[in-house]
């Protein structure tokens, strides 16, 4: 908050002198730790209309990406100051100034820490493919039954990192469900498909399509059930968030990943307050793993007529009740 704070301030001072100067354009350099980066945030007056735009410089080095991206609101070039070569991030005129300011924030804390050309450019590039996901989406935040979803394939995947073996990169590349997979996850040994419950009574499964519950060639399926309470004194989906964060470490391309799965959801952290202030809270009840097989009700494909299709269908718990399995005997153990 605080260097989001320092940016909205350097920008209303840099308008302030340039409205009692007469001036249409000047620009300030935004302190940060990395000495290897030079930012600059560059403001421009034109009628009662004004443009911002963020210049990203390496000392002693070009930054000149070699693709620029394509971002609706944003326009991309190089462009020449201090005899280097940089990146100029530029905000199309009567675009919203905050998220503006957001993206800023963004592109400094993951180049914080960096040292390289490579790794700058790397992970810069990275960043900004993360934003056009959230430019191309919906930008409103998630709605309670999207939180909920949510939350119960971060449990999952919080899960698998403490009982499976296999690298960070690994345990994303097993999460399918933000990118619309067939099924949430994708194991060695098998596939899950996770279904979220508010409470333990008369609990139900919405089931997407003939093919959901389809069972993969040499593959099992379970179905994880995380059961939740909603209390106020419960944990927020910035929480889960946090937790999978840390238990990914501090390497920043797979902390990048990890956000471009999220984004692909429809979580972006710019809209970290709005969860913390009026995001749905849940505390963990328990949690049920069903083994999906020929005795576990669904429906399959091609069980009708070539004519019908079954778009949803509800799966009753009371009706699942032999199809439990303790999890110590399905996926868990050996690795990812």
């Amino acid at each position: 908050m605080k260097n989001k704070n320092n940016i909205s301030f350097i920008i209303e001072n840099i308008k302030q002198d340039l409205i009692s100067s007469g001036k249409t354009k000047a620009y300030r350099k935004i302190s940060h730790a990395n000495e290897k980066l030079r930012l600059l945030i560059y403001v421009e007056k034109s009628s009662s209309e004004w443009s911002l735009a963020l210049g990203v410089f390496i000392n002693n080095e070009n930054l000149i990406l070699p693709v620029m991206p394509r971002i609706k609101g944003i326009n991309f070039k190089t462009i020449e100051q201090y005899n280097l070569k940089g990146t100029l991030v530029e905000l199309n005129r009567n675009f919203d100034e905050n998220i503006f300011i957001n993206l800023i924030h963004d592109i400094m804390q993951r180049l914080n820490n960096l040292d390289t050309q490579r790794r700058i450019s790397q992970i810069f590039m990275q960043t900004l493919e993360l934003w056009k996901l959230f430019f191309s989406n919906n930008k409103l935040p998630l709605s309670e039954e999207g939180q909920i979803g949510l939350i119960g394939e971060l449990f999952v995947l919080d899960e698998l990192i403490s009982n499976l073996k296999g690298s960070k990169d690994d345990f994303l590349k097993a999460w399918k469900g933000p990118l619309r997979g067939k099924h949430d996850f994708s194991l060695s040994k098998g596939s899950i498909e996770v279904k979220t419950s508010i409470g333990d009574f008369d609990r139900k499964f919405n089931i997407h399509g003939e093919d959901q519950l389809e069972i993969e060639k040499g593959k099992q399926l379970y179905l994880i059930n995380p059961v939740m309470e909603i209390d106020e004194n419960g944990k927020n989906i910035n929480f889960y968030v946090n937790k999978i964060k840390t238990k990914l470490g501090h390497s920043n391309s797979t902390i990048v990943k990890f956000d471009h799965l999220l984004a692909s959801y429809g979580y972006h952290f710019f809209h970290h307050e709005y969860y913390e202030n009026e995001g749905v809270k849940l505390i963990y009840h328990k949690d049920y793993t069903y083994l999906v097989d020929e005795k576990f009700p669904k429906i399959i494909p091609q069980q009708f007529m070539p004519s019908i299709k079954i778009k949803d269908y509800v799966v009753f718990s009371e009706s699942c009740i032999n199809s439990i399995i303790s999890r110590d005997t399905s996926f868990m153990g050996g690795s990812v």
